[in-house]
């Protein structure tokens, strides 16, 4: 106990998408393996495809010259879910204290549980480690540390497939190994700041004094400063956190396109999904921001401040038309559209104008409850605007291609409604 007074760890999947298809495709495991062709760009990468010098974000043309064989697949985001849920239940069985931080990261409390399991923290790591492998078929890093930020840094330390515990005496000697850029919380122009300071390691900034800290970074440095010192200023949680600041929901579509009526059924798609999370957390929004990717990956956006607060999306359509309206150039190909909800607020009952017709904004979220609903029962967008008819187009292209869980359905199942398993794509 003195040597870990509180053990926090992280746990963050090594590779995760790629290494789900690898557990998937059993034919594609120790091959480089890519996935986001429905984007033509690289969402996640194996590791034996980052060993050919492919990242994330690069173009899947780049991916060809640098690796002719790669495999390249659609990103099937529904059994990511899947694994994820199950990676989170396994580290359950450790610690009743799991805060999903991603879907492929956690922090897990691991204070205490060592007398329950009768061994020490990096035991129980290795057990964890070993339990996904062994029943999930991926692989997972582990940091075992006294605070959130200490144990982030060390799950990163010997990936893949690493587990690096920093105990008290060991915390000092751990973060002169680390940049001051690789702390989470601290961006490149904190970083530079703090250069000019001579503090290039994550120790030269824990050995600063508490008052220099603020003064340069503010709250957040300061809190950064103390959990680098092994206090734990940010326990873990199991509660949902909402978002506080914007929520956003964009998407990217494949092939690009300048088709006015299938751009706007994208970001009215778009719109919704944001509003189903704002009323999901009890948010109304004050501002609404639109923006149109292009093909060339510049981008136009523009945003309007509501009158009322609203998480409606047909109170804030009409709002947003114009602005689409003035953003949308027909001779330009798109490839992503996106709506930011700002100025979020807890909705504790609507203020009325003396203009406003309350009756009529009732019925309204009346609409709107039975829709989510719905939603709820039988899947998100079930019952939708008008304008997601656009949406179902039949797009015959290499780039559109669905991932095998969509393509091969089981019975009783819909592209929209599915059993909540994985299902195995291997062909003998």
């Amino acid at each position: 106990m003195s040597r870990f007074p509180t053990a926090i760890a992280h746990v963050d999947a090594d590779a995760f998408f790629a290494s789900v298809e690898q557990a998937m495709h059993p034919e594609y495991r120790g091959k480089p393996v890519v996935t986001g062709k429905e984007r033509n760009i690289v969402a996640a990468a194996s590791y034996e495809a980052k060993a050919k010098g492919i990242k994330r974000g690069v173009a899947l043309w780049d991916v060809k010259k640098l690796c002719p064989d790669c495999i390249i697949l659609p990103s099937d985001y529904e059994t990511y879910s899947i694994y994820s849920l199950r990676m989170f239940s396994i580290l359950r069985r450790y610690s009743p204290l799991v805060e999903e931080a991603s879907i492929d990261e956690a922090y897990v409390d691991l204070t205490g549980v060592a007398r329950y399991h009768r061994k020490g923290y990096k035991r129980i790591a290795m057990e964890m480690q070993r339990a996904v492998r062994d029943e999930l078929g991926i692989g997972i890093s582990i940091g075992v540390g006294l605070s959130k930020s200490i144990a982030k840094l060390a799950s990163k330390y010997r990936k893949p497939a690493g587990i690096t515990a920093v105990s008290s005496g060991m915390r000092s000697l751990f973060l002169k190994t680390q940049k001051v850029g690789n702390v989470c919380g601290i961006g490149p122009s904190a970083q530079a700041l703090l250069a000019k300071q001579g503090i290039v390691t994550a120790d030269d900034f824990a050995r600063l004094p508490e008052g220099l800290v603020k003064r340069m970074l503010g709250k957040l440095g300061v809190e950064l400063w103390f959990e680098l010192n092994g206090a734990v200023v940010r326990p873990v949680t199991t509660e949902e956190t909402p978002p506080r600041q914007s929520i956003m929901k964009s998407k990217t579509f494949a092939p690009p396109s300048r088709d006015r009526n299938f751009i706007r059924a994208q970001w009215i798609r778009n719109l919704e999904s944001a509003c189903i999370k704002a009323r999901r957390h009890g948010l109304l929004a004050s501002r609404v921001a639109l923006f149109l990717r292009k093909n060339d990956f510049d981008h136009v956006s523009d945003e309007v401040k509501l009158i009322q607060k609203s998480s409606l999306p047909n109170q804030v359509i009409p709002l947003l038309d114009p602005l689409f309206a003035e953003l949308f150039d027909p001779r330009i190909e798109y490839r992503a559209t996106g709506v930011i909800l700002s100025d979020l607020a807890c909705d504790a009952g609507i203020q009325y104008s003396l203009f406003d017709d309350p009756s009529l904004t009732e019925k309204k979220r009346d609409l709107y409850d039975a829709v989510g609903e719905l939603g709820e029962r039988y899947g998100k967008h079930t019952v939708s605007s008008g304008a997601s008819l656009y949406l179902r187009r039949d797009k015959k292209t290499s780039r559109a291609d669905a991932p095998a869980r969509k393509k091969n359905l089981l019975k009783g199942e819909t592209f929209r409604r599915r059993l909540n398993v994985p299902l195995w794509d291997v062909r003998l």
